[in-house]
């Protein structure tokens, strides 16, 4: 099954940013890559765009000799993210109740 490839449109929902963010960190970016059938370097590319942090160099060898590693939480989502993550507000918020529908809309869009 392919995947929809969303990093050419320019921005990305939190929740694809969130399985983006877990996929780097669960394999390593080429192979991540070739599932988004894009280069290494433009993922790279992309995840620094919509702040996603990625693996050190020594990293995977790290994992593969069983030592302790270091995976930085993901960012939340401010300043010039806001861009280029759709959905970060609703994602984000404990007091959406308090919104109307016509308020959320506003801010996902």
């Amino acid at each position: 099954m392919r995947r929809v490839n969303n990093f050419f449109r320019g921005s990305i929902t939190a929740d694809e940013r969130e399985q983006l963010y877990n996929e780097i960190w669960t394999e390593p970016v080429k192979i991540v890559a070739k599932k988004y059938e894009i280069s290494d370097v433009a993922l790279r590319k992309h995840c620094s765009k919509f702040g996603i942090p990625l693996p050190p160099r020594d990293y995977w060898e790290k994992v593969k000799n069983g030592k302790s590693v270091y995976k930085p939480p993901l960012p939340k989502v401010t300043g010039e993210l806001k861009k280029y993550i759709r959905n970060y507000f609703i994602k984000y918020r404990c007091d959406l109740k308090e919104f109307s529908d016509e308020e959320l809309q506003h801010r996902t869009s």
